[in-house]
């Protein structure tokens, strides 16, 4: 837990939860759903807080701290407007330590260009598609957009803005079919 300093990482949002599930739900346990890799672990890592908001220097930090113990992918379902250097230097030390990551493409209706870690080379960007395999009104969109995923309003399955719940799911879901 890189915002409390502590071990306990527990998702005070949902977000993150929602996405583990996807690719790690255990089957048949009544709880939940199945995820799609049957023997997948999840090393569950947090930065930001309840509310959201938070330091990129604790992103860069959770990337690294990835990198350095055994994960072979990064989920990064998060996303700003503005090119900080500590995060870029995190993403290309753990795609050079051969981890592959995966950026939310963002949820906003803008182009990705203007978005990060969504714009950077390092990363494979996922928008979101809806149930006719359209990009979503809400999914941003453009060169940096390297493949969708299922992300548009299908009924809901979590907590908080379902667009972006949704997304999440997608990006999680192309980095647990590349991961398994």
């Amino acid at each position: 837990d890189f915002v409390n300093r502590d071990s306990d990482p527990t998702d005070d949002q949902g977000h993150g939860t929602i996405g583990a599930g996807v690719v790690a739900g255990v089957l048949n346990n009544g709880v939940g759903m199945a995820g799609i890799g049957k023997h997948t672990k999840i090393m569950a890592l947090k930065f930001l807080p309840a509310l959201g908001g938070g330091a990129t220097a604790d992103a860069a930090e959770a990337i690294l701290y990835a990198a350095n113990n055994g994960a072979h992918g990064v989920n990064l379902s998060f996303g700003g407007n503005t090119d900080i250097r500590t995060l870029k230097t995190a993403i290309d030390y753990a795609y050079n330590a051969g981890l592959v990551l995966f950026a939310a493409a963002g949820n906003d209706s803008l182009d990705a260009t203007r978005c990060y870690p969504a714009n950077y080379r390092n990363v494979i960007t996922v928008g979101a598609s809806d149930p006719l395999d359209r990009l979503t009104d809400f999914s941003n969109f453009g060169v940096r957009i390297d493949v969708v995923a299922p992300g548009g309003s299908s009924g809901g399955s979590g907590p908080g803005d379902e667009a972006e719940d949704l997304l999440a799911q997608g990006v999680t879901l192309l980095g647990g079919v590349d991961l398994l």
